[in-house]
């Protein structure tokens, strides 16, 4: 199955990521920002592809959805991940290269597009852009893609979105055709006698997470919020080893790292969010296209919606949209489909 990613970029050196991007048909897209910097420049210095990952949003995403399973599981083993870099180190954009992010990836036969893009504006404001995200999405679903976009985050002391009150505010979760995830969080782990986590107690929404009845289609597992994140309550995430070389020196993850099986050291770090919430969604989405097979989008969204776990409200909730997303159930209703 065929992800592709508009994010940061990809650290396909790392471990759980190798052998699983397709460099060829993976590209950046940061010489068409409006301010380019230099990170094309700073990957090929490195002897690496200019798509190469110097923040690691677009690598923790990666990792959720496809892993070699050595440092994090990911929800799928055979997905392929196409890296779309729209975003640079401060995970910064422009509208015009998101457009043609979801364009290229539509043109080269996605299954499924992930899109964690935080900007958002007034519609009132730019008519143009608006309508240009949505003929963006209209034509990638008509060439056959899923398409997934994450709610959005508040941390503290900002206060979440919520969509329906927000009526002129625009974010990709609004665009047409778009599947919008938003987050939920575990209410308390279970650990064994050694501290390991053998279960996580029924989620509740995540109170970070954007909401509103008239966006949110369902909503995903992204981790405890700020002040209750350990280990056992966050997303284990793989860590783009590259986000630790950028030339102010900043670590965008932990620098602590971990022991793999086979020896080598490598970064994993724990976070929280809507995008992971998504990644997990976008996962579910390309195990459901291998069985169903390219093309028919809105089968994918409908079993991902039917098979969702109910929370809250009964029925479309302003918090859950359709329920959290079951990857279980919704491969067990492909049977009657």
């Amino acid at each position: 199955m065929k992800v592709f990613i508009l994010d940061t970029g990809i650290d396909y050196t790392h471990p759980d990521l190798a052998g699983l991007v397709v460099l060829d048909s993976s590209v950046s897209l940061l010489n068409h920002l409006t301010h380019p910097g230099n990170e094309d420049a700073l990957a090929l210095s490195l002897n690496q592809a200019p798509f190469l990952d110097f923040h690691s949003h677009g690598t923790s995403v990666a990792s959720v959805i496809v892993s070699n399973g050595l440092l994090v599981a990911g929800v799928t083993r055979n997905t392929k991940l196409y890296s779309v870099k729209v975003h640079d180190q401060r995970r910064m954009g422009d509208v015009s290269v998101y457009v043609e992010g979801i364009i290229y990836a539509a043109d080269h036969d996605a299954d499924v597009i992930h899109l964690s893009i935080g900007m958002s504006f007034k519609k009132h404001e730019h008519p143009g852009a608006v309508a240009a995200i949505n003929r963006a999405t209209s034509y990638a679903h008509q060439k056959g893609a899923v398409i997934i976009a994450a709610a959005g985050n508040a941390m503290p002391p900002a206060v979440p979105t919520n969509f329906d009150a927000d009526i002129d505010g625009f974010k990709f979760c609004n665009a047409v055709h778009v599947i919008c995830v938003s987050a939920t969080a575990p209410t308390s782990t279970t650990t064994d006698e050694n501290g390991l986590l053998v279960g996580v107690n029924p989620d509740t929404w995540a109170p970070y997470s954007f909401y509103g009845r008239s966006t949110i289609t369902v909503a995903g597992p992204g981790g405890g919020p700020v002040g209750t994140r350990t280990a056992t309550t966050a997303v284990p995430l793989a860590c783009s080893r590259w986000s630790q070389r950028i030339v102010d020196g900043t670590a965008r993850c932990s620098r602590k790292p971990a022991v793999n099986p086979i020896g080598a050291i490598d970064a994993v770090w724990y976070s929280t969010g809507t995008t992971f919430a998504a990644a997990a969604t976008s996962g579910l989405a390309a195990l459901l296209v291998s069985k169903i097979g390219h093309g028919h989008p809105d089968k994918v969204a409908e079993l991902i919606v039917k098979s969702a776990d109910d929370l809250g409200q009964p029925g479309t909730d302003p918090y859950f949209g359709r329920g959290r997303i079951n990857v279980v159930r919704a491969l067990d209703m492909l049977k009657e489909f």
